[in-house]
């Protein structure tokens, strides 16, 4: 989050490897603007919208949603961003819930 508040267009055009998508973090790989991503585990919610964003993803493993640390429930960042699909709202909602 730091890096798209530094350069909203830090992802432009690049391939991106991350360990775990959900929805919130592909949303801001949306707005970054990325060319591809690989995620070894990816949320069906971050398919959905990345998918429905038109970016071209690639994974090992897809779950129905981020599991929480504590493993009790779904990850806050996703649980967050659940019901948004704009990109542009869900990156000023994950701006406050993160406060940078």
């Amino acid at each position: 989050m730091i890096w798209l508040n530094e350069n909203i267009y830090f992802f432009k055009d690049r391939y991106v490897a991350d360990k775990v998508v959900g929805k919130a973090a592909a949303m801001l790989f949306i707005k970054g603007k990325v060319k591809e991503l690989y995620a070894a585990i990816i949320s069906e919610h971050a398919c959905a919208v990345l998918d429905s964003n038109n970016v071209p993803y690639t994974f090992g493993e897809k779950v129905p949603y981020i599991i929480n640390r504590a493993n009790t429930g779904m990850c806050p960042m996703e649980t967050t961003v659940l019901g948004v699909d704009d990109v542009d709202e869900a990156y000023i909602i994950l701006k406050g819930k993160v406060r940078i």
